[in-house]
């Protein structure tokens, strides 16, 4: 298996979370950053690599790039990324990877096989696979840095520049929450 999904927290990690009157999006970062598994990743070169868990030290798969060798220069399309930033494990064997330099997070499903993993399936913060500028309201993003996903399958996307964090439900490609900010048109 190349990816994996989250690793739960210690029973007693959990317990010893405060429960904050209000909405604390800085701790629900954190939460949720804790919750999701760890990937290895290169944002200077931007291609993501998936490595096998029997064999952490040779990449079995390659992500926005069509091989291992190539390097595409920051094309905006659906298998390219200008600046990866973190990555997030979704429930069924997929991640999430905030693309900041085109002010999008992309979704690529589970790789079958090795070589070139698949194209994104997924995007969010544009309007389509070869836009990138940027937005604010609940369906842009500005300079997104961050992804996490929660046990529900819910995406939390830190959107730097717009100075929030926001939630979609699973399936929406437009916030439902916004952390940070009292609406989503204030930046």
């Amino acid at each position: 298996m190349h990816l994996r999904t989250y690793r739960p927290l210690h029973r007693k990690a959990q317990d010893q979370i405060p429960n904050l009157p209000g909405s604390s999006p800085l701790l629900i970062l954190v939460v949720v950053f804790l919750m999701q598994a760890v990937y290895p990743w290169l944002s200077s070169l931007s291609p993501v690599r998936s490595v096998s868990v029997t064999s952490s030290q040779v990449a079995c798969v390659v992500y926005a790039q069509p091989d291992f060798s190539t390097h595409t220069l920051y094309a905006t399309g659906q298998n390219t990324l200008k600046n990866a930033g973190s990555i997030a494990a979704d429930n069924h064997g997929g991640f999430y990877v905030a693309d900041y330099g085109n002010n999008r997070v992309l979704h690529f499903p589970a790789a079958v096989g090795t070589g070139a993993g698949p194209a994104a399936d997924q995007v969010y913060g544009q309007p389509d696979f070869t836009s990138n500028a940027t937005h604010d309201g609940a369906a842009g993003l500005n300079y997104p840095h961050g992804a996490a996903v929660d046990p529900k399958g819910g995406l939390y996307i830190s959107d730097m520049f717009n100075n929030r964090i926001l939630h979609y439900s699973p399936a929406s490609f437009n916030a439902d929450r916004v952390y940070g900010q009292p609406d989503f048109v204030t930046t």
